[in-house]
């Protein structure tokens, strides 16, 4: 496995195949906005000295999802949560017949001039966390006020709401279809950039709650 993401998007889609179904395509999602900026830089992260031949991405997956139950299924994991969290090596193919040229070129672009599409290969679990002693399921209007104000100063904890149409049936995979939700989640895991930092302009409605100002595209 290449030890560094080859592109954002791809690995931000990741999810959607490994939970979706394998035997189906997706396009690339939309391009974040900070990519489409002329002076952006390169959504590809992998050097060209170690590009292969081929744009097929394989990369780590983390998922707390039960096994797939279902024996007519051909997916890896189903509808449920397990009480571990799972990780491993998933194959992400992008076709078809795209070079790295042209995939650094279109994924910069907001109105594409061909479609890139996703598909899964090979999934392979590498290893499974212990189970948790207990699950929980925490909203952030469930976050106390005094324990807001206790985490605030520490600088270290931030609940980001979005509010928006639901584009799947659990409500999971929202920053693939919304193209500043997806940039906010690049700015944060690439840059180290803060709520209300430039890039992430969000509004903050309580101390440690913030919530998009935009929800469509």
């Amino acid at each position: 496995m290449s030890q560094a993401p080859r592109t954002v998007l791809a690995v931000l889609a990741a999810a959607v195949l490994i939970l979706g179904c394998a035997s189906e395509t997706y396009l690339l999602m939309p391009t974040p906005v900070l990519y489409q900026e002329p002076s952006a830089a390169s959504v590809i992260l992998q050097p060209q000295e170690v590009r292969g031949s081929s744009t097929d991405l394989d990369l780590l997956y983390i998922t707390d999802r039960g096994p797939e139950t279902d024996a007519a299924s051909n997916l890896p994991y189903g509808e449920t949560r397990a009480k571990s969290i799972a990780f491993g090596s998933a194959r992400v193919e992008i076709g078809p017949g795209v070079s790295w040229e042209t995939l650094d070129r279109e994924s910069r672009l907001a109105e594409r001039t061909r479609e890139l599409n996703l598909s899964l290969g090979r999934v392979a679990e590498l290893g499974r966390f212990p189970d948790e002693p207990y699950g929980v399921e925490l909203r952030a209007e469930d976050v106390p006020m005094e324990l807001q104000r206790y985490l605030a100063p520490l600088d270290k904890v931030d609940v980001i709401i979005y509010e928006g149409p639901r584009t799947d049936a659990h409500g999971h995979f929202y920053f693939t279809t919304n193209p500043r939700v997806s940039s906010d989640v690049i700015q944060l895991l690439r840059y180290g950039r803060k709520p209300g930092d430039p890039g992430r302009e969000l509004i903050k409605v309580a101390p440690i709650v913030w919530k998009f100002p935009q929800t469509e595209k």
